[in-house]
């Protein structure tokens, strides 16, 4: 019965969380899709919502009134406190990186 439970226990743990990281990731989606709608990119915030996965889900859930995503970002103390320095949300690209992705976007148009 001990080596069942062995068994079970790695595999109810990772079943947790992939469960989390799902909910994670649903939770960015509508977070981003809160303020794409509140920002004015309504056609960006519908074509999110017609390329997810989880549409219905995107749809059922909304943010909470005391949450939104520039909260969030401002909201990085701990990580402050934690690694003695701010996040770095968008790095700057190097100059090489800058150039090209700008070739991509000329090609592209």
């Amino acid at each position: 019965m001990s080596s069942l439970a062995a068994i079970k226990t790695p595999s109810h743990s990772r079943n947790i969380e992939d469960q989390s990281n799902t909910e994670r990731q649903r939770d960015v989606l509508v977070l981003i899709l809160s303020h794409l709608r509140s920002q004015g990119f309504i056609e960006t915030a519908t074509a999110l919502v017609n390329e997810s996965r989880s549409v219905d889900t995107l749809a059922r859930y909304e943010v909470a009134d005391n949450v939104d995503l520039m909260q969030i970002l401002k909201n990085d103390e701990y990580y402050k406190i934690k690694f003695g320095r701010r996040p770095v949300f968008c790095p700057q690209p190097q100059q090489s990186e800058w150039t090209s992705w700008r070739r991509r976007i000329n090609n592209v148009e």
